[in-house]
C-alpha cells in the first residue's frame, strides 16, 4: 500500500499520467483483496477512466482483469464474466501470449464457478497450452487447479491427483513466487480427494499441509475450512481430545476474521466520513470564493473610482492655476508661473506614471491570477466526476494559494492608494515588539514550509516602540514575504531588533538571490518598478516595498537596503 500511493504521488507530481492510471489499479487491488470493496472500485474506475483518455487498450484490458476479480468476490458472476470475456478478447486480438493465457484461465475458472464445465475445460486447456508455450509456470499451476476441480466434479479421481500434484509440484520450485491460492486450494482438493479414497493418512497430512501453508502466507480464510475437516475426521476416529484442539481452533480463527472484517468495515466508514467531509469542504470553498470574487470587484470598482477621481482632482487644479497666472502680468509672475508650470509637470509624470502603473498592476498582475483561478476552477468543475479525492484536493490547494497571493496584491495596492489619497491615518502607539513580530511570523510560517525556509527571530529581551500598528505590521509582513519569495528552498530568513540611539534598529536579512546596484537604485521609483518572479516563480508587483518606504517615512525614519548577488539582502528601518 505504502509503494503504491508513493508511485501516485510521484506520478501526480510529473504528470505521468499512465503511472498515475496503474498506481490506482494497484490501490483497487489491494483494497479489494482486503474486502474493501467500495475503495477498490472507486479506484479502478478512476484508472479505466485515464486509460481510456489514453487509448491504452492494454491498460483498459488490465482494468476489465481486475474488475472481474471484484465481481468475483462480491458473488456477481454475470459482471464477473463479462469483464473476463472483454479482457480476453482484448488481449486475443492484440495478440498477447501472456495476457492471454491469464484472460483465458480467469475466464476458465469463471465458467467453472458458475457449474459451465464444458466451456471451463475448453478455456483452461487452452490456457495451459499457451501458459506452457512461454514457460509462465505460475499461471500454469492455476489453470492445473482448476482442471483438477473439472476432474474432481467428473469423479476421475486420478486424473484430478494428477493434475493437482502438477500445481503442487510448480509452486515448490516457484517458493513464495508461487500462487499461493492455487497451491492451498489443491492442497484442501487433494485431501478431498484422500478422504473419497479411505486414505486417512494422506488426508491428515495434505490438511496438515495447507494449514501450515495458510498460517505462512496469511491464508486465513481458509483455516475454518481445514479445521472443520480436522475435526471430522478425529471425531470419526473418537479422538476426542484432537477433535477438541481442532474446535479451539477453529474458534480461534473464526474469532480473528470476524475481527478483521470488523476492522475493515469500520476502516471503510471512517474513510466514507473523509470522503464526506472533502466534498462539505469543497462546497464551503466554492462558497467562499463566490463571495471573494464579489468582495474583489467591489473593491476594484472603488479603486478605479477612486483613481478616476484623483486624476480629475489633478486637471481641475492645474486647470485654476493656469486661469489664475493669466491674470498676472508682471515679467516676475510670468517666471513664477512657468516655474509653477514645470513643477505641475514633473508631479503630473509622477502622477501619470503612478497611474500607468496601477493600472498595469490591475492589468495584468491582478487579472493573470483571476484568470489562473478561473481556469483551475473551470477545469476542477469538467472534471470533478473523473477526478479522485487526491486530485481534487490537488487542484483546490492550487485555487487556494493563487487566491491568497492575489489578496495579498490587492491589500497592498488598497493600502497605498489609500495612502497615497490620504484616507490612511498615522496613529502611532505604545506597542510590544516581540509578539508582533512573532505573530507575523506565524501567520507566514505555512509560506515558508513550502519552500522549507527557516524564519529565526531571537530576541534577548523585551521591546516596546512608539508606532503606528497597521503600519508596522505592513511594513514587517512585506519584508519577511519578500525574503521568503527571493529565497530558495532550504534558505534562512534573520530578523534582528537591537537598540540604537536614535531607536530601535529593526532589520530583515536572507540569504537568497540578492540584488545588482541598478536593482536597488530602483527599487523605491514606482515608475521604474520591473519585479522579478521568485525562486518558486512567484509573482509579484513591487508595490509591497514602496509602501514599506512611505510607511517607514512616517515614522521619520528611512529604509536602507545592503544587497550582494547571490549572497543575499538586508532591509533595515529605524522605529522610536
Amino acid at each position: 500500500m505504502e509503494y503504491a500511493q508513493t508511485a501516485l504521488s510521484l506520478s501526480l507530481k510529473y504528470d505521468y499520467a499512465i503511472g498515475e492510471a496503474y498506481a490506482y489499479r494497484n490501490l483497487s487491488n489491494l483494497n479489494t483483496v482486503n474486502e474493501i470493496y467500495f475503495l477498490g472500485m472507486n479506484y479502478i474506475q478512476s484508472a479505466l477512466n485515464i486509460f481510456r483518455n489514453l487509448n491504452d487498450s492494454v491498460g483498459i484490458a488490465n482494468c476489465y482483469i481486475s474488475l472481474g476479480h471484484l465481481y468475483r468476490r462480491l458473488h456477481n458472476d454475470q459482471d464477473e464474466i463479462k469483464h473476463f470475456e472483454l479482457a480476453f478478447d482484448i488481449f486475443s486480438q492484440m495478440d498477447i501470449p501472456s495476457r492471454t493465457g491469464i484472460a483465458a484461465h480467469n475466464l476458465g475458472e469463471s465458467y467453472y464457478n458458475t457449474g459451465d464445465f464444458e466451456k471451463s475445460e475448453n478455456l483452461t486447456l487452452f490456457a495451459i497450452e499457451i501458459n506452457k508455450s512461454i514457460k509462465q509456470t505460475s499461471v500454469l499451476s492455476s489453470c492445473y487447479k482448476v482442471m483438477g476441480l473439472l476432474e474432481l466434479s467428473k469423479k476421475n479421481y486420478d486424473e484430478a491427483e494428477k493434475y493437482l500434484q502438477n500445481a503442487l509440484k510448480i509452486s515448490k520450485q516457484l517458493g513464495k513466487n508461487s500462487q499461493k491460492i492455487a497451491t492451498v486450494e489443491s492442497m484442501i482438493n487433494l485431501a478431498d480427494i484422500y478422504k473419497i479414497n479411505n486414505q486417512e493418512e494422506l488426508q491428515i497430512s495434505y490438511l496438515n499441509l495447507a494449514a501450515e501453508f495458510s498460517k505462512t502466507y496469511n491464508l486465513s480464510s481458509y483455516l475454518p475450512i481445514i479445521y472443520n475437516e480436522m475435526i471430522l475426521v478425529n471425531l470419526e476416529k473418537n479422538k476426542l481430545d484432537k477433535a477438541k484442539k481442532y474446535i479451539i481452533e477453529y474458534k480461534i480463527v473464526s474469532d480473528s476474521l470476524s475481527k478483521s472484517k470488523l476492522e475493515d468495515k469500520t476502516d471503510l466508514v471512517n474513510r466514507l466520513i473523509y470522503l464526506h467531509s472533502l466534498e462539505k469542504e469543497k462546497k464551503h470553498l466554492e462558497q467562499t470564493e463566490i463571495l471573494q470574487k464579489e468582495s474583489i470587484k467591489r473593491r476594484n470598482l472603488l479603486l478605479i473610482l477612486t483613481i478616476f477621481s484623483s486624476i480629475l482632482l489633478v486637471w481641475f487644479i492645474i486647470k485654476i492655476k493656469r486661469i489664475n497666472n493669466k491674470t498676472k502680468i508682471t515679467n516676475q509672475t510670468l517666471l513664477d508661473q512657468n516655474e509653477t508650470i514645470r513643477n505641475q509637470n514633473n508631479r503630473l509624470e509622477v502622477l501619470v506614471s503612478t497611474k500607468d502603473k496601477l493600472f498595469s498592476i490591475i492589468a495584468h498582475d491582478l487579472r493573470s491570477p483571476f484568470n489562473s483561478i478561473l481556469g483551475f476552477s473551470d477545469l476542477l468543475l469538467e472534471d470533478m466526476k473523473e477526478l479522485s479525492t487526491d486530485q481534487i484536493a490537488h487542484r483546490i490547494g492550487l485555487i487556494n494559494r493563487t487566491a491568497k497571493s492575489t489578496l495579498h496584491l490587492l491589500e497592498n495596492l488598497l493600502s497605498w492608494a489609500k495612502h497615497q489619497t490620504g484616507q490612511i491615518r498615522f496613529s502611532p502607539e505604545n506597542l510590544k515588539l516581540n509578539p508582533l513580530i512573532n505573530e507575523i511570523i506565524e501567520s507566514l510560517d505555512s509560506t515558508a514550509f513550502i519552500k522549507n525556509i527557516s524564519i529565526d527571530y531571537k530576541p534577548t529581551h523585551e521591546i516596546e516602540v512608539y508606532a503606528d500598528n497597521n503600519m508596522l505590521r505592513t511594513i514587517i509582513r512585506n519584508l519577511i514575504q519578500n525574503s521568503i519569495k527571493f529565497t530558495p528552498k532550504m534558505g534562512k530568513v534573520e530578523i534582528f531588533a537591537s537598540k540604537k540611539t536614535e531607536g530601535i534598529e529593526i532589520s530583515v536579512s536572507d540569504n537568497g538571490i540578492g540584488m545588482s546596484k541598478d536593482m536597488i537604485d530602483n527599487l523605491f521609483l514606482i515608475g521604474k518598478i520591473n519585479p522579478k518572479s521568485g525562486t518558486a516563480n512567484e509573482k509579484g508587483s513591487g508595490l509591497g516595498l514602496v509602501l514599506c518606504k512611505e510607511f517607514i517615512e512616517k515614522h521619520g525614519s528611512k529604509i536602507s537596503v545592503k544587497s550582494q548577488e547571490n549572497l543575499g539582502s538586508t532591509f533595515s528601518f529605524t522605529i522610536p
